[in-house]
């Protein structure tokens, strides 16, 4: 048996994987193997999403900024005003604040998956099982 294999898991964690990889048809020393390169990959593509939604809400931000700020008086446009006015782009401001929020939230629960399947493999595959 593998050392890692043996130091990471309890004897009920142990059982289970063995059982799992018995109705699989496989060694459960193969089916850790798996769940340790799978932590990568899940680690990889939730840092991704995460960065992803980060982007879209830079660009949010600017497009709101953009469309509810007064541009500069002109000789030609005596009288300037935002194209998102008053309640329009308070409601603008209200949506992005909503997603910003909740999107920070979402990051925040999802950091410590993140970190521990690329920091930790063995622990985030332990995590799996026992759950």
């Amino acid at each position: 048996m593998n050392v890692l294999f043996a130091k990471s898991m309890n004897e009920a964690s142990e059982k289970l994987i063995r059982e799992l990889a018995e109705k699989l048809g496989t060694t459960a020393e193969h089916l850790w193997g798996v769940l340790i390169r799978q932590a990568a990959i899940s680690g990889i593509t939730n840092l991704f999403v995460c960065a992803a939604w980060c982007a879209l809400l830079i660009w949010a931000y600017k497009l709101v900024c953009r469309k509810t700020t007064v541009p500069m008086k002109t000789e030609e446009n005596q009288y300037p005003y935002s194209e998102w006015n008053q309640e329009g782009g308070a409601l603008a401001w209200l949506v992005l604040g909503i997603t910003v929020a909740i999107t920070i939230g979402a990051i925040g629960l999802n950091l410590e998956y993140i970190v521990g399947a690329l920091a930790n493999p063995e622990y985030w595959a332990l995590k799996q099982i026992v759950r």
